[in-house]
């Protein structure tokens, strides 16, 4: 354990520069970014009348054939449609499971980095994240995993490998754990979750909502005021 440990500095270090990298970062995603989605029902709307119209335009009403025809564009412009929703929404859930995975990472060099910082960089080569945490709780007397919000963060570290690796322990446990991210919401009620996780980071297989987004936003920055509150108990 560390003869000697600021936390006082160290908590206000937490506050100042990790807190708000965490506020600033989360309020970018949704306030920037999840809005350009917003109105993706009345995009397809409008696409849809605007092929209808003009597939329809190319049929010649004088032919006795015009509402046969007609049918037909109808429904080319209907497949059109579907298509173009399919990718929407797949650009839509890869962005929410990409920036998810984000606020993972993003903590897990936090805490990496911070651990470095008051070793003076001693052994930055050596600090893995499990490191970190074990030295966390073993000589500064910081137990990250038994703060109130570590469930959020646990929770997030496997939406975050899962969404980097597909298929595989992380995605069993968050199955088990959380079954309904691997189902499209307007399905979740149909059944049980089907964990085939191909291409999350196409937006295919696991589907975090804006709902969890925030979820996990505020889990994070509550995690990092947690540690910047106790770190000053810790002064010796």
């Amino acid at each position: 354990m560390l003869q000697h440990f600021n936390g006082i500095y160290w908590g206000r270090y937490v506050e100042k520069r990790v807190c708000t990298d965490f506020q600033s970062f989360g309020g970018m995603v949704r306030n920037r970014v999840l809005p350009v989605f917003d109105g993706m029902k009345q995009e397809l709307d409008d696409l849809e009348e605007r092929r209808r119209n003009e597939l329809l335009s190319a049929v010649d009403d004088s032919q006795e054939d015009y509402r046969a025809k007609g049918e037909v564009m109808e429904a080319l412009a209907v497949n059109e449609v579907m298509e173009h929703a399919t990718m929407l929404s797949a650009v839509y859930y890869a962005t929410l499971n990409l920036y998810a995975a984000a606020l993972f990472h993003l903590t897990e060099q936090h805490i990496v980095d911070l651990s470095t910082r008051i070793l003076d960089y001693r052994h930055r080569a050596e600090m893995a994240l499990a490191d970190a945490i074990k030295w966390f709780n073993e000589d500064v007397g910081l137990d990250l995993k038994g703060l109130p919000t570590w469930a959020v963060i646990n929770e997030l570290r496997l939406v975050a490998h899962t969404v980097k690796h597909g298929e595989g322990h992380s995605a069993k446990a968050l199955c088990e754990l959380r079954p309904d991210l691997f189902t499209l919401p307007h399905h979740r009620s149909d059944g049980a979750a089907d964990l085939r996780v191909r291409k999350p980071l196409f937006g295919e297989g696991v589907y975090v909502t804006e709902e969890d987004f925030v979820t996990y936003h505020v889990g994070s920055v509550a995690f990092w005021n947690e540690i910047a509150a106790v770190l000053p108990n810790l002064t010796r």
